[in-house]
C-alpha cells in the first residue's frame, strides 16, 4: 500500500493494510523524534565548543544560521546568525592567567614573574621561548595588554 495512491483507491484500503500503514508512521514518528533528540544534543555540543573557544572563530560565516533552519530549527539560538559575532569574537580572559594557557603566536602580553614583576613581552616564534626584556627568568602568569591610550587622553 502506497501512500500517494489515489484518493479514489485509498477508500478500499483493507484492515491489513490500514495496520501496515499505523505501523510504518509509528516507525517514521520514532526516527523523526531520535533525529530531534540528535539535534538538541548537537546543539548542547555546540554550545559546550562555543563556551570553551579562545580564539576568533574566523571559519564560520553567516550562512550557518540558513544550515540551522535545514536541521529542523533549532531551538538554543546558537546558530542563529545574530550570534555569530559573539562566537566568532575572541574570548580575552580577564586577570592573571597561567604562563601555560597563554598565546604563542607573537601577541604582546603583560607577562609576570614568581615575585611579581612584570612586563611586556611575547612568544618568539623564531625562538620558541618567552621573550621579554631586562627579566631572565620564565614568566609564571600573563594577561592582555591594555589598549593604548587614545590621542585625546595623551
Amino acid at each position: 500500500m502506497s501512500f500517494d495512491q489515489d484518493p479514489n483507491e485509498q477508500a478500499n484500503i483493507s484492515g491489513a493494510d490500514l495496520a501496515i500503514m499505523i505501523d510504518e508512521l509509528k516507525a517514521a514518528k520514532q526516527t523523526i523524534l531520535e533525529q530531534q533528540a540528535r539535534i538538541e544534543e548537537l546543539c548542547r555540543f555546540l554550545i559546550d565548543i562555543r563556551d570553551t573557544i579562545l580564539e576568533p572563530a574566523s571559519y564560520l560565516d553567516n550562512d550557518l544560521g540558513k544550515h540551522a533552519e535545514g536541521l529542523g530549527g533549532c531551538t538554543v539560538d546558537v546558530l542563529r546568525n545574530d550570534n555569530l559575532a559573539a562566537l566568532a569574537a575572541p574570548r580575552i580572559p580577564e586577570g592573571w592567567q597561567p604562563i601555560e594557557t597563554a598565546p604563542r603566536d607573537g601577541t604582546t602580553l603583560l607577562l609576570s614573574t614568581p615575585k611579581g614583576r612584570i612586563a611586556s613581552g611575547d612568544w618568539s616564534l623564531a625562538y620558541g621561548v618567552w621573550s621579554w626584556p631586562y627579566v631572565m627568568v620564565e614568566p609564571t602568569h600573563w594577561m592582555p595588554s591594555p589598549a593604548a591610550p587614545k590621542p585625546e587622553d595623551v
